[in-house]
């Protein structure tokens, strides 16, 4: 799947994703796709959401969270229009949208793992549920892997995740993403302080003889 031109949604206020989750009535789970266009100011002006998994509570929660946030392209050249923004959430996990601490906001930009940074570490892994349609599918002996870029947050939860390699099977990469939308971790750290990461996992889906 390409990248996207930028993520969204983008991080918030402390405690505003979750309110908003919360006061939605929205049982905290969805998995979707979506596009979005900006204006140069990087302030939203459209977002169209393709539903996989999402109540109607979700979406507009959803949509409503993407409105508030900022889009922030990759370089100028950037274009306004986003596609292929991963849109997955677990039951009872937080958004994972806060901002970083005042305290920490110089360190706050995404960093990427080495010398002075360090990874995270996973406190909490849920493996993914093996479809059975794609276990008939591929028959004994067979193996596929699943890649996934992300974010770790400072508070330790997965942001800003991208399929960096499908699978054949569309219901095993839901499997994936659903799954390691619920992982938990010790932040990676900078100088000693929590940072946002960047962090790429593969699952390997594996059918026994």
């Amino acid at each position: 799947m390409a990248q996207p031109a930028y993520f969204l949604p983008d991080v918030l206020p402390r405690g505003l994703a979750d309110a908003l989750v919360s006061q939605s009535r929205c049982n905290g789970e969805w998995l979707a796709l979506a596009g979005a266009t900006s204006d140069l100011a990087g302030r939203v002006q459209s977002v169209d959401i393709k539903r996989i998994q999402m109540d109607s509570a979700c979406e507009k929660a959803l949509t409503t969270l993407i409105r508030l946030s900022l889009a922030t392209p990759e370089s100028i050249e950037a274009p306004l229009k986003s596609e292929n923004i991963v849109l997955v959430h677990a039951r009872k996990q937080p958004a994972c949208l806060d901002e970083a601490p005042l305290a920490t906001s110089a360190e706050s930009s995404v960093h990427t793992i080495g010398g002075e940074v360090s990874a995270p570490t996973v406190k909490r892994r849920v493996e993914p549920h093996f479809p059975e349609s794609a276990r008939r599918s591929m028959g004994g002996g067979t193996s596929v892997k699943v890649t996934i870029s992300s974010i770790i947050s400072h508070d330790g939860c997965v942001r800003a995740a991208n399929l960096l390699m499908q699978s054949p099977y569309p219901e095993m990469n839901g499997a994936a993403l659903q799954a390691l939308a619920q992982w938990t971790f010790e932040p990676g750290r900078f100088h000693g302080v929590p940072v946002d990461v960047n962090f790429n996992l593969t699952v390997n889906f594996l059918v026994n003889r």
